[in-house]
């Protein structure tokens, strides 16, 4: 098991593997773009389909969840800004990793998650995109453009 000095380091290193990974086993060229989030969600789906047996392995579950979490973190934290922080989840004494923009915390792990374990409803480039649409009303003009 690899040590990491930082939780930003780990997210990086397995934002890193979800590159690798989406290359070699699904086709797609991540690059941490926003453009790369339609992918994204077709790589989670059919990770989510591979999951959906009956008794899924909680570990295969918890792997696929940092790996592509993760990437979905780092481009968030990398157009906006953010931070990576543990966390405690709102309601509950588990602390999780968020990406921390301004005064929002963001938990993109829980959002993958949710998308691989429940439905498409929990479509991840809608998620962006709705982020997107807060972020961009809360900035001046010239920081909302870069």
């Amino acid at each position: 098991m690899v040590a990491y000095e930082s939780l930003a380091q780990m997210m990086q290193a397995s934002a890193a593997k979800a590159v690798e990974s989406a290359s070699e086993r699904f086709g797609f060229h991540l690059d941490y773009s926003e453009a790369t989030l339609e992918p994204l969600e077709t790589i989670v789906t059919n990770v989510a389909a591979d999951l959906s047996a009956p008794v899924s392995d909680k570990n295969k579950i918890e792997y696929e969840t940092k790996l592509w979490g993760s990437y979905l973190g780092e481009v968030i934290r990398q157009r906006w800004s953010g931070v990576w922080e543990m966390t405690p989840y709102p309601g509950s004494a588990v602390t999780v990793p968020a990406v921390i923009l301004r005064e929002a915390q963001l938990y993109p792990l829980l959002k993958v998650y949710r998308r691989i374990t429940l439905s498409d409803a929990e479509n991840l480039s809608q998620y962006y995109q709705k982020i997107r649409q807060k972020l961009l009303h809360a900035l001046p003009a010239d920081e909302a453009s870069s």
